[in-house]
């Protein structure tokens, strides 16, 4: 395939916990002279025409490639550039159990979290996922999907007490840490301050651990939690968990 000189473009919103796994891989491959990150808003947002022409889900990330061929969902470009940009970190582990193990994580995440994730900021009568508008099973699901990543965990560390390091996967960051790391953002922000729970009754002793070990991992992660918290705060600024709160209620 021919390609050419151009950057290739991120189309991606700050507060996207999706988007932020690009992002993070971005940034801490020092990425930023073959990729340019810009909002959608400057191209009409996610729901414009010249958007829905290139991702017709009207979601982002989008990534437009140096041949301007669109990718779009978060894991695909994930994995185009971890491939194409191979040089460190290479957030591929080198054994197969770990590469297997942080591929299991970003399974359960995209596929048993992320449908009902939006359970902690969307308003009452939205859908989320299975659960309809209960908002209530749609936490109680999110809770037993963060044990269920623990549990996993838990078992490989047992088994292989040797490989165990400060990051998900063993002693190498993997793309388990960057898939899960933004949504544990909007957990730690929302689930305590909104629904009254516990860090203990949300996460297990080694997602607690590894969420303050990768908080402060490295400037670039710093920055895009920030990124993510300020977002965040424009929210509730705004109002936007008062009639979840009183839904709760």
């Amino acid at each position: 395939l021919v390609q050419s000189l151009a950057q290739e473009v991120l189309y991606d919103a700050p507060v996207s916990n999706h988007g932020a796994r690009v992002r993070l891989i971005v940034r801490l491959k020092e990425l930023g002279d073959k990729i340019v990150i810009k909002d959608p808003q400057t191209i009409g947002g996610v729901k414009s025409e010249q958007y829905l022409s290139l991702n017709r889900q009207g979601k982002s990330p989008l990534l437009i490639t140096d041949t301007g061929f669109p990718l779009s969902e978060s894991d695909t470009i994930a994995r185009y550039l971890t491939e194409k940009y191979p040089h460190p970190p290479t957030f591929i582990p080198n054994h197969i159990l770990q590469r297997s193990l942080s591929d299991q994580i970003c399974r359960i995440h995209d596929i048993y979290v992320s449908p009902i994730q939006s359970c902690m900021y969307r308003a009452p009568g939205n859908i989320f996922g299975p659960f309809g508008s209960d908002r209530g099973a749609a936490l109680q699901e999110l809770q037993r999907q963060l044990q269920v990543i623990e549990e996993v965990l838990t078992k490989f560390n047992e088994q292989f007490p040797e490989e165990k390091g400060d990051f998900l996967c063993g002693k190498e960051i993997s793309l388990a840490d960057v898939t899960l790391f933004p949504t544990m953002i909007f957990c730690d922000f929302m689930l305590p301050q909104f629904f009254g729970l516990k860090e203990t009754e949300y996460k297990g002793p080694i997602l607690s651990a590894w969420s303050k070990f990768f908080s402060d991992y490295h400037p670039k992660v710093v920055e895009t939690k920030e990124e993510i918290l300020t977002c965040l705060e424009v929210w509730k600024e705004k109002g936007r968990f008062v009639p979840i709160i009183e839904e709760m209620r």
